[in-house]
This record gives C-alpha cells, sequence and structure tokens, in this order.
C-alpha cells in the first residue's frame, strides 16, 4: 500500500490490525509511526492501551505476542509499537500470531534501513492479513520532484527552481530536508513564497558557497561568478571538500554529455537520458548544449578525471585543494 493511502485511511479511522512498515528509507516509516500514535488511542488512555516495545537481538518474541493478546482498557482497541524491529533475532516466530490477530489490538512492526525477507513465512502472512509498506529511498534524479510535491503539501509555495536548490544543497536526507523545510515554515509569514534568500536566511545556504551555483555558472560560461565562488569555496575548503565538487561537477557534465546524444529526441527520451524527471531542469541542461559543443563535454570530463586524481595526491607535489579548484575551474571555462 502506498504512504499516501495508509496515511488517509488512518485519517479517515480505517484500521488494520497488522502493519509492517519495512524498507530502506526511514523517514517515511517514522512519519507512518508517528501518526498512528497520535490517531489510534484515545490521549487520556494511552496509559492503558499503548504499548512501545524496542527490538533487540535479546527480546523474547512471546513479551509482543503475550502484549498484543491482552485486553484493551476502557477502549475497543490497544496499540502495540515495535520499532527497530530490524533487531529482533526470531522476528519470524510472530508468524504464528500473524496468521490470527487478536481484533482488538493493532500492532505495528516499524523494520527500518532493510526489508524484511519475502522469503519468511511472516512476511507472506502480514502480506495477506495486513497493511504492508514498502518505504523506498527517493531516487537523485526524482529528488526535486519529491521536494516541490512536499512542500506543496505543507501548503507552502514556492518556484520550481527553489526544490531543486534544496535538493542540490541538503541531499537525499529525507528527514533533513523535513527539519529545514519546518524551520522555514516558522519563519514565513502567511502566503509568502519560499526564494532564495529565505534559504539563505534561515537555512543558512549561501549561492556563493554552493556546488550548484557553481556548476550552473560553469555551464553558462560566467568567468567572473564561477571564480568568484570558486574563490569562496576553497576559502571554506574543509565545508567543501575538493573531491565532492569534482564528484559534482562530473555528474553534471555527464549529463551535458548524454543529453548531447539525445538532443534530437523527444523530451521524453531527453529526461530519460539524463535521468531526471523535471522539464525546468531539463530546459536549464538543455542551455548549455550551445556554450559546450560535445568535444568541449569531453575535454571537461577529461579535465574533472585528471584533477579527481590530483586531488587523491596523484601527480601533484605542492598545489593546495584550493588551488587545484581554482585552477580546474578556469580550465572548464575555457574548455
Amino acid at each position: 500500500m502506498s504512504y499516501q493511502q495508509i496515511i488517509k485511511d488512518i485519517n479517515s479511522g480505517k484500521w488494520a490490525n497488522l502493519y509492517l512498515l519495512h524498507g530502506e528509507e526511514s523517514f517515511f516509516i517514522d512519519e507512518i509511526d508517528k501518526i498512528i500514535e497520535e490517531k489510534c488511542i484515545d490521549p487520556g488512555l494511552k496509559s492503558f492501551n499503548e504499548t512501545i516495545i524496542y527490538g533487540t537481538k535479546e527480546l523474547d518474541i512471546n513479551t509482543i505476542i503475550d502484549t498484543c493478546n491482552r485486553y484493551p482498557m476502557m477502549s475497543d482497541r490497544q496499540l502495540v509499537l515495535v520499532r527497530e524491529a530490524q533487531q529482533i533475532k526470531d522476528i519470524d516466530k510472530l508468524q504464528a500470531y500473524c496468521n490470527k490477530p487478536a481484533q482488538t489490538t493493532i500492532l505495528v512492526l516499524a523494520y527500518k534501513y532493510s526489508k524484511l525477507d519475502g522469503r519468511l513465512q511472516l512476511t507472506k502472512t502480514l502480506n495477506k492479513n495486513g497493511v504492508v509498506f514498502l518505504s523506498e529511498a527517493i531516487k537523485d534524479y526524482a529528488l526535486s520532484k519529491w521536494i516541490a510535491e512536499f512542500l506543496h503539501s505543507k501548503g507552502l509555495k514556492a518556484s520550481p527552481d527553489i526544490s531543486v536548490i534544496l535538493a542540490e544543497y541538503l541531499g537525499n536526507n529525507l528527514e533533513k530536508i523535513n527539519n529545514e523545510v519546518e524551520k522555514l515554515k516558522l519563519n514565513l509569514k502567511p502566503d509568502e513564497p519560499i526564494t532564495k534568500g529565505l534559504i539563505e536566511k534561515y537555512i543558512g545556504i549561501s549561492k556563493e558557497y554552493s556546488v550548484f551555483e557553481l556548476q550552473k555558472s560553469i555551464g553558462e560560461r560566467n568567468i567572473r561568478q564561477a571564480q568568484k565562488i570558486a574563490i569562496n569555496m576553497g576559502q571554506n575548503i574543509k565545508k567543501n571538500p575538493l573531491i565532492l565538487i569534482i564528484s559534482s561537477l562530473a555528474s553534471y557534465f555527464y549529463k551535458i554529455y548524454r543529453l548531447h546524444g539525445a538532443k534530437l529526441g523527444t523530451e521524453t527520451e531527453q529526461l530519460k537520458a539524463i535521468g531526471i524527471s523535471s522539464a525546468f531542469i531539463l530546459r536549464e541542461y538543455k542551455s548549455v548544449l550551445s556554450k559546450y559543443s560535445l568535444v568541449q563535454v569531453e575535454n571537461a570530463l577529461f579535465l574533472l578525471s585528471e584533477y579527481d586524481q590530483r586531488s587523491k595526491g596523484l601527480f601533484n607535489v605542492s598545489m593546495s585543494e584550493e588551488e587545484l579548484l581554482t585552477e580546474l575551474v578556469l580550465k572548464l571555462l575555457r574548455a
């Protein structure tokens, strides 16, 4: 079942006796866990009808089963939240209970950072008798689109480039994105849209120190701006490791390289070629094609490979990371 459908069902009072929340991305698991805890039991009855159990390798499965088989007090249901369920050594022994769960108990298994083995009888039983949610990580190419939808779900207004900036700066850590968005929300006036200035002010992102802005200025062949950013980033090289800057620029130019090969194709084919889902971002990439020929892009990728090796100490005797960055940016602009 999808994340959205589970939340919708919970908000409408539609409950299952069994929930398996598992997968690589812990953010969605924590969010569902949190809303179930908020909605399931009346606040005044939580001390009687809500039990939180943390999984460990030593945990006796009978502790969970015995708790689930208790009757609720002054309520038609009780909630048993099993967090960190991935730590439980013999979790498959829950299969017998899950085959015939107590109708007055809601059991939630929060199994984070990996999938519960699909070959286990428990997994098959949960798929048959309960609600199973697989929490998958958001792919890098889809992150800005997810952020845009996330901002909309929070009732926040922002132009398409805002989600791109947040994706570039905050990366694929959804918990961090959520925290930073909440920080922004607290400081926004009613109906005030999110702007770059507000991001810089409340999240601490400065465009002059941004890999995103660096690659954009290089792509535009804006020599003055690119050199300015490179100098500023070089002065804060501990916060902007050269190897990560090179990796980001290599990914950027590789997308341009692939887009050259697909420039005569449809927009859908071009999006697929460079692994993104946003037509807005695609337009930015396509604008670079007129500034960097295929040969120039190949030269840029060769330079990035060379400086990647030099940043790791190969063929580099005396230059600092700051000096290497400044020199690399200048050569990319002249590629």
